[in-house]
């Protein structure tokens, strides 16, 4: 609520905090229908207390079928979001990425339930090649990170989520090469430095 204070337009959730606060770890090991109670909690809260959008973020969309992430976008909408985050980690198989394909189709499916609506939303793609892949690096890591944001980015996403790379120069050519908003994720062993 501060940073709505501070004049910011929109703010997010996280889903770790969500969980934790709950008493759950992550991985959609919170019950969807908790999630969703405490995310209509927080968008009516801001709603009637101050002008801001609320983007929810939802792990891999609590479901594996396309049209399951159709079903949990629109229970998202009506929870009052007017965003989304949705990654394409496969929590049944740990530190595995749903593959390519399916993944796509996912994304496409959210964009789809989204647009049904008739409400402006944001829809934030994240791929966790870095993380399951290795964060050091490697082309093979960042040619699979640019493809599945470039495919993400065509099926219908607004912009990339690419948490991992910690080197500022991979960082670089992945903004120069993604075609969308990019969010990056910092901390202790980012390279910030110039």
């Amino acid at each position: 609520m501060l940073r709505a204070r501070a004049g910011l337009k929109a703010i997010a959730t996280t889903s770790a905090g969500v969980g934790y606060t709950g008493g759950y770890p992550m991985g959609e090991v919170m019950p969807l229908d908790e999630m969703l109670g405490d995310v209509k909690r927080m968008a009516d809260r801001i709603a009637t207390e101050m002008d801001v959008a609320l983007s929810a973020d939802m792990e891999s969309g609590y479901g594996i079928a396309p049209e399951q992430i159709a079903d949990r976008m629109t229970k998202t909408i009506a929870a009052g979001a007017v965003g989304i985050n949705i990654e394409d980690t496969d929590h049944h198989q740990p530190k595995t990425l749903f593959g390519f394909e399916l993944a796509v189709e996912r994304i496409a499916a959210a964009r789809a339930a989204a647009d049904a609506t008739g409400i402006p939303f944001v829809l934030n793609a994240r791929t966790d090649a870095y993380w399951h892949n290795g964060t050091g690096g490697g082309e093979a890591v960042y040619d699979d990170t640019l493809r599945r944001a470039e495919a993400f980015r065509a099926a219908g996403a607004d912009c990339i989520f690419a948490p991992g790379p910690a080197d500022r120069d991979v960082i670089a050519r992945l903004a120069a090469d993604i075609d969308a908003p990019l969010n990056v994720m910092g901390g202790a062993k980012s390279a910030c430095g110039g």
